[in-house]
């Protein structure tokens, strides 16, 4: 158990984990009941909707909108959640970078601002589980070798320049 477990600034993790997890899922799942394609907006939001139109005549659409429910359901079900929240940063500032710079309309401002609040703010606040990432210059180190050292007593060797997760 660590600090944040016995802090109320815990419940304000469930809190944004949840709502984030909620937004992602809503979002994808308005894409896979509904099967909405964005065809319609080229005219509508030339920027943006020009965007989403070229992405579902790549077929990327599809794609991102299967992630976003996945990812949603990572955040609500609290699995995975330091992997989905940096999985679901390159949507989060294409969609800030579109919301912010590009669309025209003032609601477009708030959406992409509260991606970017909700997925920031939540790898901040799971901050710790990334701490073995902050390396400048790490060796290989196999997968295998450090689920092994992780999920023994005695660490299996570990390269110069990587953790097995004792010391982090």
């Amino acid at each position: 158990m660590n600090a944040a477990d016995r802090s109320p600034w815990n419940y304000l993790a469930l809190w944004l984990r949840v709502a984030f997890g909620v937004h992602l899922a809503y979002s994808g799942l308005a894409y896979v009941i509904d099967g909405w394609v964005p065809v319609d907006l080229a005219q509508a939001h030339a920027g943006p909707g020009a965007f989403m139109v070229a992405l579902d005549k790549i077929g990327l659409y599809p794609i991102v909108k299967y992630l976003e429910l996945l990812f949603g359901a990572m955040l609500i079900f609290d699995v995975a959640v330091p992997l989905a929240l940096v999985m679901e940063l390159p949507f989060t500032i294409v969609i800030a970078y579109l919301n912010l710079f590009v669309a025209d309309q003032a609601r477009h401002h708030y959406t992409g601002v509260q991606e970017l609040f909700l997925n920031v703010s939540l790898m901040l606040l799971y901050g710790g589980h990334y701490v073995g990432f902050l390396k400048w210059k790490a060796a290989p180190w196999w997968l295998w070798d450090g689920l092994r050292a992780r999920s023994s007593a005695q660490p299996a060797h570990v390269p110069s320049g990587a953790t097995n997760g004792a010391d982090a």
